[in-house]
C-alpha cells in the first residue's frame, strides 16, 4: 500500500505534539508510544498510534488496553491520517468510542504575523497563582492542580503565559518551543471577560514571543465543537492541517482535553 506524501508530515506533527506535552511515564509497543500521566488530559494518557506496532493490529489494541489498565487509567488511542489503516475501524468494531474530535492547525511566522506586537508576561515556571487561574478558568478541579505543574515541568523550553489589563490577569497560555516550532497550549480566557477581545490579545502576544526566540511556525490543537476559537485562529492567518479523534475503551470514565 502506498504511503500519502502527507502521512510523513503528519507523523512528524503528532510526534512534535508528544514531545512538547510530555506524559509522565512511557511504554512502547513497537512504533507505537503509549503514555500515562494519572489520568491528566488525554494527550498524556493515551497510546500515540504512528506507524507498525510490531503485531497484529487485534494484539497491539489487547497490549495497549492492559498496560493502560494497569495504570489505573482509561485504555485510549489517538486516531489520525497516520495511524496504521484499519485501527479506527478495528476499535470502533469492539465498541470503543469516539472522544474529543479536535483539529491540527499550522502558521508561518516568517512574514509580518508577530510584527509590532507588545510581548506578554512569560515565565519559565508556572507560578501557583497562575495554576490556580488556570485550572478555575477552564473549570477543572483544584486537585488538577498538581498534576499540571508536573506536565509543565517535563516540557523542555517552555514559556507559561499571562496577559493582563492595568495589571490584572485576563488570559493565559502555555507556548512550548521545540527547534523552530513553537507549539500552543492551554490558551484560556477569564470567563467574565470573554468576548472582549483578550483570547486575541493573547494569541497574538505568544505568536510574538515565540517568534521573537526564532520560532519560524506555530501549531496548535483546536476541538471541533469550539467554532469560536477555530474562528479566532482562522482570522490570525491559522491553516488546518489535518484532524484527529480518540478512540476509547467501553466503560471508561476517562480524561478530559484534546
Amino acid at each position: 500500500m502506498m504511503t500519502s506524501p502527507e502521512v510523513p508530515v503528519i507523523r512528524k506533527l503528532e510526534e512534535l505534539s508528544f514531545r512538547t506535552w510530555p506524559p509522565r511515564e512511557t511504554g512502547r509497543i513497537g512504533n507505537w508510544v503509549v503514555g500515562a500521566t494519572d489520568g491528566f488530559t488525554r494527550r498524556a494518557n493515551s497510546a500515540h498510534a504512528l506507524g507498525d506496532p510490531g503485531l497484529p493490529l487485534e494484539t497491539a489494541v489487547d497490549a495497549l488496553e492492559a498496560w493502560h489498565r494497569a495504570r489505573g487509567i482509561a485504555p485510549c488511542v489517538k486516531i489520525c491520517p497516520a495511524s496504521p489503516p484499519g485501527l479506527d475501524a478495528l476499535l470502533e468494531s469492539c465498541g470503543w468510542e469516539v472522544r474529543t474530535p479536535a483539529t491540527v492547525m499550522t502558521l508561518d511566522l516568517t512574514g509580518s504575523v508577530t510584527t509590532g506586537i507588545v510581548l506578554p508576561s512569560v515565565d519559565s515556571v508556572p507560578s501557583s497563582a497562575w495554576l490556580s487561574l488556570s485550572a478555575s478558568w477552564e473549570g477543572r478541579s483544584p486537585c488538577s492542580v498538581s498534576h499540571h505543574a508536573a506536565l509543565l515541568s517535563r516540557i523542555p523550553r517552555p514559556g507559561i503565559v499571562t496577559f493582563e489589563e492595568v495589571g490584572i490577569p485576563c488570559a493565559s497560555g502555555v507556548c512550548a518551543l521545540d527547534g523552530r516550532d513553537a507549539f500552543l497550549y492551554d490558551l484560556v480566557v477569564d470567563p467574565a471577560r470573554r468576548g472582549g477581545g483578550f483570547g486575541r490579545s493573547l494569541t497574538r502576544g505568544m505568536l510574538a514571543w515565540a517568534a521573537s526566540l526564532g520560532a519560524t511556525r506555530a501549531v496548535l490543537q483546536v476541538l471541533d465543537t469550539n467554532a469560536v476559537a477555530r474562528g479566532l485562529y482562522e482570522s490570525l492567518g491559522f491553516e488546518a492541517h489535518h484532524g484527529y479523534h480518540y478512540r476509547q475503551a467501553p466503560g471508561s470514565c476517562g480524561t478530559q482535553g484534546c
